[in-house]
């Protein structure tokens, strides 16, 4: 048997025969092949912390008013605004859809007495894409923005990234019609919704290897997988 059997594509549909024999395709007809989706990968992703805090609340001509602590704009200092229910976070997309009033009981281990500590709730959500997060009271929390770049492991589309913000819907290339749209990220994977089933995925981040194995009309993208072992 050649040893390079796994990493051969003779259908040229971009899926080398291990891949299409972990999914039960036909390797040698290129209308049978896996998912598209299996074949796409994070390459970076850029993370711009935004530290939100809930500070207080307040009841306001029967209205609960709720103040949160925001950065400035750049360069200046932080700043705390007063919000409702229903009102957005300042420079963001965080809306006020809840809020649960929550106060715990603990006993002190150094004196035993009960003490009891705020830990409200203020629920925020970004309506148009449904990514909730709550915020307990006097524990800032990280609402990072962030950007993604992702790219598919196909013969000729390693330099071609796809750039998404989070909460923008965006496709692969081979499926136009196919909407994704960017949920989260961190440094090492991406979290995304396929909106025509409603699914959320994973994605992880591009490896060096993933990039060498995908397929060329040579072969691979760098030495053969035995030339890589011997060295």
């Amino acid at each position: 048997l050649d040893p390079q059997m796994a990493w051969q594509d003779p259908d040229q549909d971009g899926f080398y025969n291990e891949l299409e024999y972990l999914a039960d395709s036909n390797p040698r007809d290129p209308e049978s092949r896996p998912p598209y989706i299996s074949r796409l990968r994070m390459r970076n992703a850029e993370i711009s912390p935004f530290m939100v805090e809930f500070k207080s609340v307040n009841k306001l001509d029967q209205q609960l008013v709720f103040f949160v602590g925001v950065p400035g704009r750049t360069g200046a200092r932080p700043r705390t605004v007063d919000l409702r229910l229903g009102e957005v976070v300042p420079n963001t997309k965080w809306k006020l859809v809840d809020y649960q009033e929550k106060i715990i009981e603990r006993k002190s281990p150094t004196t035993g007495i009960i003490e009891k500590k705020d830990e409200s709730e203020l629920m925020l959500e970004q309506t148009d894409i449904g990514l909730k997060e709550t915020l307990i009271r006097a524990q800032p929390k990280d609402l990072a923005d962030v950007k993604v770049d992702f790219v598919m492991l196909l013969p000729g589309e390693l330099n071609n990234n796809i750039t998404v913000s989070r909460g923008k819907d965006f496709n692969m290339p081979q499926e136009p019609d196919k909407k994704l749209r960017l949920m989260s990220a961190t440094a090492e994977s991406a979290q995304i919704r396929d909106l025509a089933d409603d699914k959320l995925l994973t994605i992880t981040k591009v490896t060096a290897e993933e990039e060498r194995l995908v397929p060329t009309q040579d072969g691979l993208q760098g030495e053969s997988a035995d030339d890589s072992i011997e060295n």
